[in-house]
């Protein structure tokens, strides 16, 4: 009963963290004529493009986490590829306009609009060939920001989901 308990708090926490994940649209693109197993090695390149240093380091680390799970070693001379990243935020407004009313032999609509505004920022991570300088892969999540965005667990999650199909098969 009690490993019955435990279980099941651990999958309420999974399934909590899961829900404050936001949703993330994700899409690659790569060079079809690359090598992809003959790249052990990477290196962070300097992360400028992202104004805020504290989200750069979380996505970086995750970066890093990801890779190094997945078998690639970071090194700090000569490796065989780079890791670039940046982000771009657009401001967006979703407008809906609803409701129906009667008169005495019509029916209208559209009495009722509502404008909501909000931020949508992509993640782009691009892996380049450090001997030639030439991008072949880039990965990119698109998702609506929000305030648990800036979370390290939440940004590993988005980085996760990006780099899942890294190297593509």
């Amino acid at each position: 009963m009690a490993r019955l308990a435990a279980l099941s708090l651990v999958v309420l926490a999974l399934m909590s963290i899961a829900a404050c994940s936001p949703s993330v649209r994700v899409q690659h693109d790569w060079d079809e004529a690359f090598i992809f197993d003959e790249f052990k090695t990477f290196q962070m390149l300097d992360i400028t493009s992202i104004s805020d240093p504290l989200i750069a380091r979380r996505i970086a680390d995750a970066i890093r986490v990801h890779l190094v799970e997945r078998g690639f070693e970071e090194v700090d001379a000569n490796p065989d590829f780079v890791v670039a990243l940046y982000t771009n935020v657009v401001e967006r407004l979703d407008v809906n306009s609803w409701g129906y009313t009667a008169s005495s032999r019509h029916w209208h609509s559209g009495h009722n609009v509502s404008v909501t505004q909000y931020q949508e920022g992509t993640l782009f991570i691009d892996f380049v060939e450090a001997s030639k300088m030439e991008l072949f892969w880039r990965g990119w999540g698109t998702g609506t920001l929000g305030s648990s965005t800036r979370e390290a667990h939440v940004l590993q999650d988005i980085v996760d989901r990006i780099l899942r199909q890294y190297p593509p098969k």
